[in-house]
């Protein structure tokens, strides 16, 4: 199991801490943990667990996947509403498709004023993944509720936030 810590790109008015761990099997089980007051943020309202596009626009919880030496890599959307969308890219950027090996998620989810946790699994199987030696990029959207957004992330390796910079996969 490796533990993480996420970083905004640029501060943020409010205390704010984004840890949390992945731990790798035959599934990549993820689990992000915010803590603070969390009244200054924007959650989704709870929804029936649902594919949607766009999630990145409001609060979002990332994941990048990538092989190594490979241009091809996954970003792993997961809403605090319950929504999820998995995209698979070909190159930086480029090449972007829902990926269909995964047809189902089940985010386990707790929210309270001070305290919001969420908990995936990603089964490495149905993607081809299970037996590769994987990189990752950890990273958040974080709505405010009055509609600003900051981007959290183990790594931001340039001038401008890109979770898509593969020198941002540090895990």
């Amino acid at each position: 199991m490796a533990n993480f810590t996420l970083h905004p790109f640029e501060s943020v008015p409010f205390p704010l801490r984004m840890t949390g761990t992945v731990e790798r099997a035959a599934n990549l089980a993820i689990t992000y943990d915010i803590a603070g007051d969390l009244t200054h943020l924007y959650f989704p309202p709870p929804e029936t667990p649902r594919r949607a596009d766009r999630l990145w626009e409001t609060t979002c919880l990332e994941a990048f996947i990538a092989i190594p030496g490979s241009d091809a890599y996954w970003e792993l959307n997961l809403s605090p509403s319950g929504a999820w969308q998995l995209y698979r890219f070909e190159s930086y950027r480029s090449g972007m498709a829902v990926e269909t090996g995964i047809s189902d998620l089940t985010l386990q989810i707790d929210h309270n004023p001070t305290h919001f946790n969420l908990s995936v699994e990603l089964d490495l199987n149905a993607l081809g993944l299970a037996d590769q030696l994987l990189e990752l990029g950890i990273t958040a959207v974080i709505a405010t509720a009055a509609g600003e957004l900051s981007y959290w992330a183990l790594h931001h390796p340039g001038p401008v936030a890109d979770f898509h910079d593969r020198q941002g996969f540090q895990l």
